[in-house]
């Protein structure tokens, strides 16, 4: 397994996997959450990869949000 942080290209791969894990609320939209995540704090929000292929992923932060 490796970690890295989240890249621009890695945003339709993580909204399918908190789909498939039942992350996503109808009062959260993924996309955005996103892109404020990556406006505010990039280097909070990481990916967990095997063989490429994103299996997980992190969101830090203090907002109460995530």
């Amino acid at each position: 397994m490796r970690i890295r942080t989240f890249n621009d290209s890695d945003t339709s791969a993580v909204t399918e996997l908190w789909r498939a894990s039942d992350l996503v609320r109808v009062q959260n939209d993924p996309d955005l959450d996103i892109q404020r995540k990556v406006a505010d704090s990039p280097w909070g929000f990481l990916v967990a990869l095997i063989d490429d292929r994103i299996v997980g992923s992190l969101m830090v932060g203090y907002d109460g949000h995530r």
